[in-house]
C-alpha cells in the first residue's frame, strides 16, 4: 500500500509543533540534552520544509494558491521587518525562532518556569563572577590571612575536635565557671544552686530509663577514652579533683539535702 502523502496544512501544524514543543526548554536542562533538543529542531525542521517545498512544485501554480498563514499571530518586533522583506519562500522558513505566546494554562506555566529558571541560573553565574573577581582583587597578604583563618576554624570546629580536644574545652570551660562563681556572693551562689536542683529535677523528671541509661553508658565509654590517654600523674590530679569538688558540694549542701544522701 503506497504511503498517504501529508498534505499542506498537515506539514505546517507539523511545523508548528515542531517549534512549540523543541524550541524553548520546558525546564533547566543540561548541555547534552539541549544539543539534543536542538538537533531534533532543526533536522524537523528541515526535512519538513523539504516536504513543503516538494508539494508547492508538484502544485506548479505557487502564485496562484492563497498565502500560508503566519505561524506566530503576534509575532517578535524583530520579526516583523524580516517578514515584510520580498522573499519567494513561505512564511514558514522565515520564522527561524518564533515568538510563541503562552495559549492555555499549561503553555504560560511552562514559560514561567523557564523565565523563572534562566533568571536563577543568571544571577547565580553573576555573583560566583563578582566574587571571584573581587577575592583575586585583594591583595596576597589578605588572602593567605582568610585561607589561614578558614583553616583554624574548619580545625577547631566541635565536629573535628578529639576526646581529647572536647575535654580540654570542657575543662576550660569549667574553670570560667568557677572563676565566676568566685565573684558571687554566698546568696547568688545558693540562688544559682537552686536553680542548678530544680533544672536537674525536671530535666530527669522527663527522661526515660532508657535514656539515662545510655547517657551513664556513654559517660563511662568517654571516661575510660579519657584515662587510655592519661598518664599515672594525671589520673591522680583527676581522683583529687574529683574528691575536692565532692567534698566542696558536700559543704555548700543543706542538711536536707544530706539527709536525702
Amino acid at each position: 500500500m503506497p504511503r498517504r502523502k501529508r498534505t499542506r496544512e498537515k506539514i505546517e501544524e507539523a511545523l508548528r509543533d515542531n517549534l512549540r514543543v523543541n524550541a524553548t526548554p520546558v525546564a533547566p536542562e543540561e548541555p547534552s540534552a539541549k544539543k539534543r533538543r536542538q538537533t531534533r529542531l532543526h533536522t524537523n525542521k528541515r526535512n519538513l520544509n523539504k516536504a513543503l517545498q516538494a508539494i508547492r512544485i508538484g502544485d506548479g501554480d505557487e502564485d496562484s494558491r492563497p498565502a500560508a498563514a503566519p505561524l506566530s499571530t503576534v509575532p517578535a518586533p524583530g520579526i516583523i521587518s524580516r517578514m515584510e522583506q520580498p522573499c519567494a519562500v513561505a512564511p514558514v522558513t522565515l520564522l527561524r525562532h518564533p515568538t510563541w505566546w503562552p495559549s492555555s494554562v499549561g503553555d504560560a506555566t511552562r514559560s514561567n518556569n523557564v523565565a523563572g529558571g534562566q533568571q536563577y541560573r543568571c544571577r547565580r553565574r553573576t555573583g560566583i563572577v563578582t566574587e571571584r573577581a573581587a577575592r583575586a582583587q585583594r591583595p596576597a597578604h589578605e588572602r593567605v590571612i582568610e585561607r589561614e583563618r578558614n583553616r583554624l576554624r574548619q580545625a577547631t570546629s566541635p565536629a573535628n575536635r578529639t576526646e581529647q580536644q572536647l575535654h580540654t574545652h570542657r575543662e576550660l570551660d569549667r574553670l570560667r565557671l568557677l572563676e565566676v562563681r568566685t565573684n558571687h556572693t554566698e546568696a547568688d551562689a545558693g540562688e544559682a544552686r537552686e536553680r542548678n536542683r530544680l533544672g536537674q529535677l525536671r530535666t530527669r523528671a522527663n527522661r526515660t530509663d532508657d535514656e539515662e541509661y545510655a547517657d551513664r553508658e556513654n559517660d563511662r565509654i568517654r571516661q575510660q577514652q579519657l584515662r587510655g590517654d592519661h598518664t599515672e600523674a594525671e589520673e591522680e590530679a583527676d581522683r583529687e579533683r574529683n574528691r575536692l569538688h565532692l567534698q566542696q558540694a558536700r559543704a555548700n549542701s543543706t542538711e536536707e539535702e544530706q539527709d536525702e544522701e
